[in-house]
């Protein structure tokens, strides 16, 4: 019965010691200099969690239990199970389960309880840490305080009277339950401020019942090999040249679309919508292909035949983009067209009002002709037929495919997310002015839209710096003799279609 004290407990007589054999747990004094082990594990508190209003009924600790067998695990409780001994016990074997579980017989309830509270009140006596509860994978608040001009403060206000705003720039992107980064890369796990929950609760009975937090539990989190290595751009686009051919500045259109559906919120602040980057064209013009690099390359989450009501779901518990690859039929996208257009969202029969966190990117082989109130909440791109070269064989194809979805990678991110940081009115209001010198004749509003495609396009050609690659010039030709030519032809269809409409409604 040796033992040596590792650690005081709360309460007398039951301490955290260490046997002859080197393995940790609570013991009770049975003798002078005896101990007798009553348990096969110990507990530290690592964190207490507040999460927003909505969800305050988990707010909790994040304990840190140690096995006799040198397990160790981290278990998340509520308040009102740290209050509880039988539910204490029943939250440690729900999240260890896994391991094989915990035993506590032979303490009483009553030592169990007085040893929770005494580590409550240790934790709060040394200043104990405390972090935001997350259900959302991506981008997390960052209120600042602003002064009267509206610029950000680089201390908060210690009088808390000063104003906070919402600053996407400096914000943290939570990628999983084990990744944080921002624009500078990864942010060690000692400066964390959040922490994702969905793990947690995933095993929370109440949880799992609870309407307003079950769709968080299904969320795609985005796997990132690391380190964050640097990443090629001009690698990465010059092999998309090559590949696409034809469609090269689709694609590279099509990308930038997709970039900034990343930056959602911050792209409605700046010009009050955000339409859908939609590839359209014949099977096998590449879009479906174009569709998934993107989804590698900015570590989106990719869906096929799925109910309009799913996509927008879909888009409440993440800021990461999703990817829709070939709807079956044009009903289907109007409603998730609708629904992120603006941010407003759209009201469900179940979950009651869900406003999206972001958008999506879609390919199609139809088009929406006869839908101008869809029509007009997309960015459309259009994709030549893919022919191959004379010559080539269909393992050089693939071999090319290949290559350069091994260079699509999520190392990109940090630079995906540093460009929020040039999506302001002020760098935007020449872009827009090239498209409005152009578009005489249609909605004013579409400059405003398609002013932050090249806005980005701009951005990639930088961080490219290869004008054999590519270059403003080439960009704004595409633009003036392809993209624009396109959308005007649709929008002449679509203004007869709906007059033909209004004349044989009025008779």
């Amino acid at each position: 019965m040796a033992s040596s004290l590792i650690s005081g407990s709360p309460i007398k007589g039951l301490p955290v010691r260490e046997d002859d054999g080197g393995k940790r747990a609570l013991h009770t004094k049975v003798a002078k200099d005896r101990y007798r082990c009553i348990s096969n594990f110990y507990f530290d508190l690592k964190a207490f969690v507040k999460f927003p209003a909505d969800h305050n009924k988990y707010n909790g600790f994040i304990v840190v239990v140690h096995r006799i067998d040198g397990v160790s695990m981290e278990c998340f409780l509520t308040i009102d199970e740290m209050e509880n001994v039988k539910k204490f016990k029943g939250a440690i074997n729900r999240s260890f389960s896994s391991k094989g579980g915990i035993m506590a017989h032979g303490i009483n309830d009553n030592q169990l309880s007085s040893y929770i509270m005494g580590k409550m009140q240790e934790f709060a006596l040394r200043g104990g840490k405390e972090m935001d509860g997350s259900l959302v994978i991506g981008r997390q608040p960052n209120f600042r305080s602003v002064n009267a001009r509206g610029e950000f403060l680089d201390d908060d206000d210690p009088t808390g009277l000063a104003q906070k705003v919402d600053d996407p720039d400096t914000a943290v992107y939570i990628l999983n339950d084990r990744l944080q980064i921002n624009k500078d890369g990864v942010v060690p796990e000692s400066h964390w401020r959040y922490r994702y929950m969905v793990p947690f609760l995933r095993n929370m009975p109440s949880a799992i019942a609870d309407k307003k937090v079950k769709n968080f539990l299904q969320c795609h989190e985005v796997h990132v090999d690391l380190p964050l290595r640097f990443f090629d751009w001009e690698l990465f686009i010059s092999k998309a040249k090559t590949f696409f051919n034809v469609n090269f500045l689709p694609f590279a259109m099509f990308l930038s679309g997709g970039l900034a559906t990343f930056h959602y919120n911050k792209i409605i602040s700046c010009i009050g919508a955000c339409p859908v980057p939609t590839a359209i064209g014949h099977p096998s013009s590449g879009k479906s292909t174009a569709l998934k690099i993107i989804c590698e390359l900015a570590g989106m989450h990719m869906i096929s035949q799925s109910s309009g009501e799913f996509v927008v779901s879909g888009l409440v518990n993440t800021t990461i983009p999703l990817c829709w690859d070939d709807p079956a039929l044009p009903s289907m996208v109007s409603q998730p067209l609708v629904a992120v257009f603006n941010g407003l969202g759209s009201q469900t029969q179940q979950r009651g009002c869900e406003k999206p966190l972001t958008s999506f990117l879609l390919t199609v082989n139809f088009k929406l002709d006869s839908d101008m109130r869809s029509f007009e909440r997309t960015t459309p791109i259009f994709f030549q037929r893919l022919k191959t070269e004379e010559g080539e064989q269909v393992k050089d194809y693939l071999d090319r495919k290949a290559e350069l979805f091994s260079l699509a990678s999520t190392r990109s991110l940090p630079v995906i997310i540093a460009l929020s940081e040039r999506l302001n009115k002020r760098i935007l209001a020449q872009h827009i002015q090239f498209f409005r010198d152009r578009l005489h004749g249609l909605p004013p509003c579409l400059g405003d839209i398609y002013s932050v495609y090249r806005l980005i396009l701009f951005e990639i050609i930088e961080l490219v710096d290869n004008p054999n690659v590519i270059d403003c010039q080439m960009v704004d030709e595409f633009l003036k003799e392809n993209f624009l030519p396109y959308v005007r032809s649709l929008y002449d269809v679509l203004t007869e279609t709906e007059l033909a409409d209004r004349f044989t409604a009025s008779c």
